[in-house]
């Protein structure tokens, strides 16, 4: 089967924080590179990297792909891989723990022995529908 994406829902609340700590962070970092110091220009720079360039690169690159057998998970430099076959639940919850997922409309995977992630495609029935006619039980 074509690998399929999904692309994370995204909270219209979760994209006013994200612009909001990125702005904070990006007029810190324009502060503190004023200083005429070659330690505050650097540490504007990392400030500027991590403040503003993290929550970005969440935000574009929230995603979970469906190939073959495998669920993989993208979110910034992060990633997981489950195998479908070690899927053993799937719920819908709205738990607000850290997780991959750009929004509390979420579904709880359960997987391997004692596992659990938590994702939230935009189409989740699409993605329900995808997971089942790749063998996946979903109750």
């Amino acid at each position: 089967m074509e690998p399929i994406v999904f692309r994370s829902k995204v909270d219209r609340w979760l994209i006013a924080v994200l612009v909001g700590s990125t702005s904070l962070s990006l007029l810190a970092a324009a502060s503190l590179a004023a200083v005429p110091s070659a330690a505050a220009v650097t540490a504007a720079l990392i400030g500027a990297a991590l403040g503003g360039g993290l929550p970005l690169w969440l935000l574009l690159s929230t995603r979970y792909v469906l190939s073959g057998s495998d669920l993989r998970i993208r979110c910034g430099p992060f990633g997981w891989s489950i195998r479908l076959s070690g899927i053993r639940s799937i719920s819908h919850t709205r738990d607000a723990s850290s997780a991959p997922a750009l929004s509390l409309d979420r579904l709880r995977i359960e997987y391997d022995t004692s596992d659990a992630i938590m994702i939230s495609p935009a189409d989740q029935s699409r993605f329900l529908s995808e997971l089942k006619a790749r063998g996946v039980f979903i109750a």
